[in-house]
């Protein structure tokens, strides 16, 4: 049950983040484009340098908003031995 509710969060959160993503990543292309004589001039230097900064900046917000785990909550609770 958990691992299909993992799942379902998972397929949401990515499918949304794809669709936005895509939006805007369309609108920034079409705002860089030049049609000159029938033939489309796009910059892609702006548009991915807009899209890196704005993926940096999406980084420093979550990492921003994650809890830090304390150290003592990463120990290893049982010995290797009990593996073998």
């Amino acid at each position: 049950m958990k691992s299909q509710a993992q799942g379902i969060i998972f397929l949401v959160t990515f499918c949304l983040g794809l669709l936005v993503e895509t939006l805007i990543d369309g609108r920034i292309i079409n705002f860089y484009t030049q049609t000159i004589a029938n033939s489309r001039d796009y910059d892609w230097d702006a548009s991915w340098g807009i899209t890196s900064v704005l993926s940096i900046a999406l980084l420093v917000v979550f990492l921003g908003l994650l809890k830090r785990i304390p150290k003592n909550h990463l120990k290893i609770k049982t010995s290797w031995t009990t593996y073998f």
